[in-house]
């Protein structure tokens, strides 16, 4: 077995911290999705990281996440959440939805844009640094917006609320299912 050089020790360290805890994924995506912008972590922020990473571990198979519109949880449960998962689990399926289509696109399109991110990529990427971390690539002909699928069997398809069926997945996700000007339900 070569040895290895301190960089190379760190690198794995790293790469193994950030796919172990959700909350140092999320420091690490918050930096690349709001570069310059200072993530504020509290006590809602750490709520609700904790229940996605549950969620995703399936700890919590059937998870309702109630908080008020602009409490960010759209950050960990529909923009974050499938990087996560496939730092350990490329094969993880997530069908997501939204009220509103441009809104699930929007989600899944950030989530996208995540995993095609250079520091993404160099660490989980099929083409990442260290070959005992290489997870994640697109399917070349499964890259688009509002689905996509990795060359392991993971992917990820939005789906509208009344929008028609669409695929079985291991976990599915509904964030925002009512407009802002729908009726109470409670």
């Amino acid at each position: 077995q070569p040895q290895r050089t301190i960089d190379e020790i760190d690198a794995i360290l790293e790469i193994r911290e950030l796919g172990r805890s959700y909350r140092s994924f999320f420091r690490f995506a918050w930096a690349l999705a709001n570069p310059g912008t200072m993530l504020v972590e509290d006590w809602l922020l750490h709520c609700e990281i904790d229940y996605a990473e549950a969620w995703l571990r399936g700890q919590c198979p059937w998870l309702i996440f109630c908080a008020p519109r602009g409490a960010g949880k759209s950050w960990p449960f529909s923009r974050f959440s499938q990087a996560w998962a496939w730092t350990w689990d490329p094969t993880m399926q997530l069908l997501s939805g939204s009220h509103d289509k441009g809104l699930a696109e929007k989600f899944a399109t950030d989530g996208r844009r995540l995993i095609e991110s250079a520091p993404y990529r160099s660490r989980w990427g099929g083409n990442a640094t260290l070959k005992a971390f290489r997870r994640v690539a697109f399917a070349p002909d499964q890259n688009a917006k509002m689905n996509y699928r990795n060359t392991q069997g993971g992917f990820r398809e939005v789906v509208t609320i009344g929008g028609g069926p669409g695929q079985r997945a291991r976990c599915g996700l509904l964030d925002d299912p009512q407009t802002d000007t729908a009726e109470k339900s409670y």
